[in-house]
């Protein structure tokens, strides 16, 4: 949980070094790998990948030698977000996160939360390969989850990708009614700068139809 929250608060440092101190016992328990995990996402936020894709081989090799399932396909799904952004090697991102998928058991509660998150990053994989049709699909099971569990910034990310697809393929009524149902769930949670910027993708997407028409 603390290494979560100073992910979240962008406290790096602190993060840094509760992960030097599980360095040494990143064996004993899959928690200490979470850790080692989260590092590296941080120093992957701050544009670090050499650092780590380091730190991650080390989680993913600890965690798949261990038989700890879950640990190791969120290393895996953050190795596919390494290999998409900074390698732009699509096709071994999307490699990556399907042996994930295929791993993880949708019946237990904490693997399918896992396999949410890595449709989702197959989803914004396969759109910039521009395999539209999959992205769609891959979106709608983790709008679908969202829903389910109430969870409204991801409803309104779900709905705001897929209007972004749909204008890239040239679907704009679609897209403007994805863009509008986003809006409506930022009005219910009255997040302002949701509610400006969606607004303003809705107005944009309307002169993209007047140009088209």
């Amino acid at each position: 949980y603390k290494c979560h929250l100073y992910w979240l608060q962008k406290e790096n440092q602190k993060l840094k070094i509760l992960a030097e101190e599980v360095a040494p016992d990143c064996e004993s328990t899959p928690c200490a790998i979470r850790i080692i995990i989260w590092y590296s996402q941080s120093l992957s936020d701050q544009g670090k990948y050499p650092e780590s894709e380091a730190e991650l081989d080390k989680a993913i090799e600890i965690s798949k030698r261990l038989g700890w399932t879950n640990e190791y396909c969120i290393a895996l799904r953050l190795k596919g977000s390494i290999l998409f952004y900074y390698h732009k090697n699509h096709t071994s991102a999307i490699s990556v996160l399907n042996e994930a998928e295929k791993l993880l058991d949708p019946q237990k509660e904490e693997e399918y939360q896992t396999l949410i998150n890595i449709r989702s990053s197959m989803a914004m994989v396969l759109t910039h390969s521009e395999a539209f049709a999959l992205a769609i699909q891959y979106y709608y099971d983790t709008l679908q989850f969202h829903i389910n569990t109430k969870n409204t910034i991801n409803i309104i990310s779900c709905y705001g990708n897929l209007a972004i697809l749909h204008v890239r393929i040239n679907h704009i009524d679609q897209a403007i009614g994805y863009f509008t149902s986003a809006l409506e769930y930022a009005q219910r949670i009255n997040n302002k700068k949701f509610m400006c910027q969606l607004k303003i993708d809705i107005a944009t997407t309307i002169l993209i139809k007047i140009n088209l028409s």
